[in-house]
């Protein structure tokens, strides 16, 4: 369900729960045909989509959903080509999720369309965009992984700067955030997040 105790005391606060909602069952790995996106297209979840639906629309409070978070990957459920999800399928599961939400009144959920930071052999952006006006906010995703990758260090412009002109091109008046980031330890990390601030 809807944490509804949790956003109520994140609202008391005075702030607005960004909830990550991904179709697979957590624990069960990539291969997970259940969720595949066109079971979700073919209503197999509805119940669930309408629940949270319902409870959200209940809430009255806003909502910030990133669902399906980074599906521009490979190592996610419902990314390209992992059980047999296609590039028009994710458009239209979200499009899908979006509409039972509109359904149910849930008009304080705050639509997150979240990929990862483009890299070569991710699905391209625009591939897999919904449309501006399915989107509400813009998000991103990415990480200085230092000496942990073959590409080494790298500073924010380095990590961010082509995909935030990507997302700008594709929605210019839609807000925008990097939803996760963080930085390898090293002796630089410390000069990392004050620069990236």
């Amino acid at each position: 369900d809807f944490p509804i105790a949790l956003a109520r005391a994140i609202n008391d606060r005075g702030a607005v729960p960004l909830i990550s909602w991904e179709p697979w069952d957590w624990d069960g790995g990539t291969q997970q045909p259940a969720y595949a996106l066109r079971r979700i297209l073919a209503g197999d979840h509805d119940a669930l989509i309408d629940r949270w639906a319902t409870e959200v629309a209940a809430y009255r409070r806003p909502v910030l959903l990133r669902f399906a978070a980074e599906m521009n990957g490979d190592w996610r459920p419902w990314s390209i080509g992992l059980n047999g999800n296609r590039v028009h399928e994710y458009v239209a599961t979200w499009r899908h999720v979006r509409e039972r939400f509109a359904r149910a009144g849930a008009a304080n959920a705050i639509w997150v369309w979240n990929p990862v930071i483009a890299y070569d052999g991710s699905t391209p952006l625009s591939a897999l965009f919904p449309g501006a006006d399915e989107v509400d906010w813009l998000a991103v995703d990415g990480y200085n992984w230092g000496s942990t990758r073959a590409w080494g260090w790298q500073s924010y412009a380095d990590i961010f700067a082509p995909t935030l002109s990507a997302l700008h091109k594709l929605a210019p008046r839609r807000p925008l955030m990097i939803a996760e980031t963080g930085s390898a330890p090293d002796r630089r990390k410390a000069s990392w997040v004050a620069d990236t601030l």
